[in-house]
């Protein structure tokens, strides 16, 4: 099995579980259901995957290089994160903490999981 199909299952397994988790804790009463969960999940899920396969298999012929990269889609993703959080509290404003806590939560967990399967896959090189 090829690194990219293992990223790709931990990536679903990991995202099903974020959002069973969030069911389970809303169902329970210690949090509000975020009106945006399964498109704040969709997203991170989507510019993770994207950001994880460039960096993955850019091929730089300097360290410095990679760091540049990450760096790079890094700041993008802060970015557009701000973004998305924006026009999500413009379009439910009666949600916009549940909505922004949610996403913030996410985006460190999903930032967490491909720093780790970054540093694994170049360890490994």
């Amino acid at each position: 099995m090829s690194s990219s199909f293992r990223f790709l299952i931990l990536m679903v397994v990991f995202t099903i579980s974020i959002y069973v988790s969030t069911q389970l804790m809303a169902g329970n009463g210690w949090i509000d259901l975020p009106s945006y969960a399964i498109a704040t999940l969709a997203v991170l899920f989507l510019t993770t995957t994207l950001v994880y396969f460039f960096l993955a298999h850019s091929k730089s012929k300097h360290p410095i290089d990679f760091v540049r990269n990450y760096l790079l889609t890094l700041v993008l993703k802060i970015i557009l994160g701000g973004i998305y959080v924006f026009v999500i509290m413009r379009l439910d404003p009666s949600m916009a903490n549940s909505n922004a806590t949610f996403f913030l939560i996410c985006y460190f967990a999903f930032t967490g999981l491909e720093v780790t399967l970054l540093t694994i896959k170049k360890n490994a090189e």
